[in-house]
This record gives structure tokens, sequence and C-alpha cells, in this order.
């Protein structure tokens, strides 16, 4: 079932139909959602809040085959409240997840890999590290575009529906995001080994 089927089976008062939604929606959502706050407890937050508020005002949801555009811009929307009641306006993604002695930073959580396969070589991790730093120094608004369409599979015309822009204005933010990541990999120091 499509999503708009999936609501409007829910709005007949099919309960289980939400309960797909949200378990269609749930790991890339979840993904950007802790790329943008990095704190577990707070994504979890405003993922539970994402979809209070999609209960909330799905009778005013007008289906135009962009429900998960109009998901990813409640979060988005949530996580920019939680910065303001924060206080801040950067995200890094070297910042801890947890406060435990792991070592683990947001990037390694929007990184891991899908299925829990054998441990990545040294190199690997290297190349891997390489780039989230490089996307780490990327302006937020370019972040914000690579992080929906890389790491929660999103179409350009869902992040513009999402972002509430023009979709040219997010093919022309994920081009120079995706130039400036080249040119920052592509410097002598990043591609010697030694």
């Amino acid at each position: 079932m499509t999503d708009a089927e999936l609501l409007a089976a829910y709005r007949d008062g099919d309960e289980d139909a939400f309960a797909v939604i949200v378990t269609r929606h749930k790991a890339p959502l979840f993904s950007f959602i802790l790329g943008m706050v990095q704190d577990e407890g707070a994504a979890a937050d405003i993922f539970q809040e994402t979809f209070l508020r999609v209960i909330k005002n799905i009778s005013r949801y007008e289906e135009r085959g962009m429900f998960r555009a109009w998901l990813f811009s409640t979060a988005r929307n949530l996580a920019m409240d939680h910065f303001r009641r924060e206080g801040r306006g950067t995200i890094s993604l070297d910042a801890p997840v947890d406060e435990e002695e792991s070592g683990a930073t947001m990037a390694d959580s929007i990184a891991a890999p899908a299925a829990h396969g054998p441990e990545p070589s040294l190199e690997a991790k290297e190349d891997r590290e390489m780039v989230l730093r490089a996307i780490a120094k990327l302006p937020a608004e370019m972040r914000e575009v690579l992080l929906m369409r890389e790491y929660s599979g999103m179409s350009f015309k869902e992040i513009a529906a999402a972002l509430d822009i023009p979709i040219g204005t997010a093919l022309a933010r994920m081009s120079r995001a995706v130039a400036r990541l080249r040119k920052d990999l592509c410097t002598p120091q990043n591609t010697k080994r030694s």
C-alpha cells in the first residue's frame, strides 16, 4: 500500500495502517533527525513528536504524493525548535553521541552500515571519517540537503517540499555540497596514505 492508501485507512479507523507508516519511515527519518540534533534522547523525542504532529494534523493533510516531504519538514521544524531552546546554531558531526567512553560520534551513527556485516578495514574507516569530517564542514543548508538526499534517500522534489524551497535551489545546494566535498577530499593531504 502507498502512504496515501495507508493514511486513508488510518483516517477510516485502521490503527495498524499508521503502524506500517511509522515502520516504513522510521530508519531514514530517525537518521535524519539524529544527524541534525546529535543527541539520541532528543532525536527520539523529536521522532515521537513528529508522528504525534502527523496524527494531530492528519485531517488537514492534502495528499499530493508528498507525505515523506511533509514528514521530514515536520521533523526539521521540530529540530529547529530544539536548537532554539538549546541556544545552539551549529551542528557538529564530531560531537559525542552519549556520555559513555565509547568514543562514538554522530558521524558514526549516521554512517553506520545498515546491515551488520564484517568489520570494515582500517582504511575504510579512515576513508569514512575523512568524508564525514568534510560533510561536517559544509554550511548547514548544504549539509541538510546532503543528509536528506544521501542518508534518507529523498528525491529532490521531496527535499524542496520539505525545506519549502524551489527544486532548483535544492539541486544547487546539492551541487555546491558535492563540489566542496570533492575539493576537500581531493586535496593532496587527503589523497596521500602513509
